[in-house]
């Protein structure tokens, strides 16, 4: 199924995804802190506290990177969508309409580390670098399942009459 632009995420759907998974994460990394602490006092190990007390600049970047990926390799791998994806009512979704693969999934995490790529989907298309790089888009999930509902009542149609 050709997937049209009037199904296509708007660029404020995409811009709030985007704060709100980053709200998210901040989440993820207040919890991964706690837990840290949590293990530090009930197993009387504080090595990794003071690992993160004393964290350089470029171990505490890669670490968010990590935790940053692997959150987007997972929600959209397992669900199709982020938080931010299933408060917006949008989803991922291969651009030939196939299942999304792992594969696709991980070239679009992985072309998040793109600097300014956030700002990729500000064109005239609001497709992002993430969503070209893993041949996929990112739709409406109400006009993109009506779409989809159209397209098979036609087929139906088109089949009834054979």
């Amino acid at each position: 199924m050709f997937i049209p632009n009037s199904v296509l995420a708007s660029k404020s759907q995409r811009f709030l995804n985007f704060i709100i998974d980053r709200v998210f994460f901040l989440f993820i990394m207040l919890f991964f802190t706690l837990l840290l602490s949590l293990l530090a006092e009930l197993t009387g190990d504080y090595s990794w506290i003071e690992w993160l007390q004393n964290i350089d600049n470029l171990s505490d970047a890669l670490v968010s990177i990590l935790i940053n990926l692997l959150y987007y390799f997972i929600f959209e791998l397992a669900f199709g969508k982020t938080i931010g994806k299933f408060i917006t009512g949008t989803m991922v979704v291969s651009k030939n309409n196939d299942e999304l693969k792992a594969s696709q999934v991980a070239y679009r995490t992985l072309s998040r580390i793109i600097p300014f790529e956030p700002f990729s989907f500000f064109g005239d298309v609001p497709v992002g670098w993430h969503d070209s790089n893993g041949n996929s888009l990112v739709v409406d999930v109400k006009k993109y399942n009506l779409e989809k509902q159209m397209r098979d009542s036609f087929k139906e149609i088109g089949e009834n009459l054979d």
